[in-house]
């Protein structure tokens, strides 16, 4: 079976990255001495992550034939395919995304670093786990037989 070697290496390189930026905001949460910066850092971390997250869905999808642009459409179709749970989690932080990239207001922060903490961070560990199964089964295989007659 043939497959496109540049989608495996963008596959490849955003799951790397996705893993990376979750490892990054796990640290953020973990911060036991709480200030007003680590909420920050947490956010900015968490929308990263989030960027991360959707790319690297995307790239899964391009790599299974599926052409998607917009984070709403791929979210939706990574429900469809069960690699994520609830899909008012990630609707939710579609929204806190974009009001913490393009506002600041105190209490706007307080409540999108309690989601982050409470939702998204877990809704994003369980992607990571879902992309790992996705990627173990279908692409590894195909990345094994590469190059074999």
């Amino acid at each position: 079976m043939t497959f496109p070697i540049e989608k495996l290496k963008r596959l490849r390189y955003n799951e790397k990255q996705f893993s990376e930026a979750l490892h990054s905001l796990s640290k953020a949460i973990g911060e036991r001495n709480f200030n007003e910066y680590v909420r920050d850092a947490t956010i900015q971390r968490f929308e990263y992550t989030y960027e991360t997250a959707w790319k690297v869905l995307k790239s899964v999808l391009s790599f299974q034939g599926v052409e998607l642009r917009h984070p709403r459409e791929i979210f939706s179709e990574a429900f469809a395919s069960g690699w994520i749970e609830n899909p008012k989690h990630w609707e939710a932080m579609i929204e806190d995304r974009n009001l913490t990239t393009h506002t600041y207001k105190e209490r706007t922060a307080q409540a999108v670093y309690a989601a982050i903490c409470k939702e998204y961070y877990p809704e994003l560990q369980r992607l990571q786990h879902a992309i790992t199964k996705v990627i173990q089964e279908h692409v590894e295989p195909l990345d094994e037989n590469r190059g074999k007659p």
